[in-house]
């Protein structure tokens, strides 16, 4: 299952000589440079993680303004709350009235923002964001923020989401029959099987599960976006306690669904009750998936993992990968059930797909409302992240776009990489992503295949406590 937001942009950048000037060295000078107005289209323009504009913007970055905003794009993306708004405050101390820049500055602090649980800065961001006028922005993007601003408000006279307390453990999982891992957690004291997806950006209770487990569902509605039922109103609630693997969480935010949205025609019918999603694994520090059926957190999930392979936009988190031999930043969704390149991927690599076979693809969406997408199959494909590696016998490529949108994803990592290794880890502290054993798992995956995706509103949670 796939849960989709309608990113603006992020970019990420490689190579320590990069870092080093993004987190606190000079400037080199560069000619010829650009103006500022093309910087930030390189920004705009990005694809969610990835690094090359990121670097061609810094070479061509110029003045305090600039330096600034870069450094707080850098620090946003890896969670570095503190570091992202002391860079944000010294832009707009710059006086910068470039109105594009401008408008990246802002959207960056909605995302710190929602990172730090400040609902209420996030709504006076948006409000001014929104006040802009910037021509280069999407239908999209204007949507996005929209469905943002409708979630923070709701949030804003909320307590702070946080840990509270337990002590970090292993917990059984399973796999049920849409191959997504599902773990039992305790909310407010009573027990709810849900689903474990670092690909949901906001954690999803149907409402009958809502108010079996005495969810305070609040005052007000939002929405979100679907490529298959267009826009679909949902409602947001709070869960006063949380416990996942002995960790005890405090005022989390759950996205409220009819029933009906969460089912699925599935053989044998295929119903969702409750998911766990980024904002939970973000707070837990660091979490570890095993292939036997496992879900551990903290200590229990093994020692701090070295190296710097994660990205964040918000509540999206990105993995540095290669697609034999080709680099890119997929996004990192542990409720997919295969990975796969969107038309972005094919617009910049035009020859790579020129001799492929052609397929189709069945994109099912809230309700079971389903669209097709024409796709291209690459065969017999090298995913790498880091030193480990897999092959696949194809992976899809989407050769179209649903109507209205821009794509900024790559795509996604999904279970039929991950599932070639024994565990697979994540640490939020130092940004490291870790593949374990080979499992020699290999996915058989059809020529025309059925996914899941229900789209959902970004909702950035705080990252209160680490283990």
């Amino acid at each position: 299952m796939k849960f989709e937001s309608w990113s603006r942009f992020t970019f990420c950048c490689e190579g320590s000589a990069v870092a080093a000037i993004l987190l606190g060295g000079s400037i080199p000078a560069q000619s010829p440079r650009r103006s500022t107005v093309e910087v930030a289209a390189l920004i705009e323009d990005a694809a969610a993680g990835d690094p090359a504009p990121s670097a061609a913007a810094m070479k061509q970055a110029r003045g305090p303004a600039e330096t600034a905003l870069l450094r707080a794009r850098w620090a946003a993306l890896r969670l570095d709350t503190r570091t992202a708004e002391r860079e944000l405050a010294a832009y707009f101390a710059s006086g910068d009235t470039d109105p594009r820049r401008h408008s990246i500055a802002l959207s960056t602090r909605v995302d710190v923002a929602f990172a730090a649980g400040s609902y209420a800065q996030a709504v006076k961001a948006i409000s001014t964001w929104q006040s802009l006028h910037v021509s280069s922005r999407t239908a999209d993007e204007t949507a996005s923020m929209a469905q943002e601003l409708g979630i923070a408000s709701l949030l804003a006279n909320q307590p702070r989401q946080t840990v509270i307390g337990g002590m970090p453990a292993s917990i059984p999982t399973m796999r049920d029959k849409a191959g997504l891992v599902r773990a039992d957690v305790a909310i407010n004291g009573l027990t709810q099987n849900a689903i474990l997806d670092t690909g949901a950006n906001l954690s999803v209770m149907s409402v009958s599960a809502a108010k079996r487990l005495g969810l305070r569902i609040l005052a007000g509605a939002g929405s979100i976006a679907s490529p298959s039922s267009g826009q679909i109103a949902t409602r947001v609630a709070v869960a006063d306690r949380l416990i996942i693997a002995g960790v005890e969480l405090a005022h989390f935010a759950f996205l409220v669904m009819n029933d009906a949205q969460l089912s699925f025609p599935i053989a044998g019918g295929y119903q969702i009750d409750a998911i766990v999603g980024f904002p939970v694994f973000r707070a837990l520090g660091r979490v570890r998936f095993d292939r036997a059926g496992g879900f551990a957190v903290g200590r229990s999930a093994g020692p701090a993992l070295a190296g710097d392979t994660l990205r964040a936009s918000g509540n999206d988190l990105y993995v540095l990968a290669n697609v034999d031999k080709v680099p890119v930043t997929l996004h990192l969704d542990t409720g997919a059930a295969s990975s796969g390149l969107t038309s972005l991927f094919a617009k910049r690599h035009p020859q790579l797909i020129a001799g492929l076979a052609r397929g189709s693809e069945k994109i099912m969406g809230i309700g079971g409302n389903t669209i097709v997408a024409q796709t291209a199959l690459w065969r017999d494909v090298k995913m790498s992240v880091g030193t480990a590696s897999t092959s696949l016998p194809q992976i899809t490529i989407a050769l179209d776009l649903p109507a209205g949108r821009k794509e900024k994803r790559l795509d996604a990592i999904g279970q039929d990489v991950l599932g070639a290794f024994a565990s697979y880890t994540l640490d939020f502290d130092t940004m490291g992503f870790e593949l374990g054993k080979p499992t020699g798992y290999v996915s058989k995956i059809s020529a025309s295949r059925s996914r899941l995706r229900i789209p959902i509103a970004d909702l950035r949670a705080s990252r209160c406590r680490q283990w």
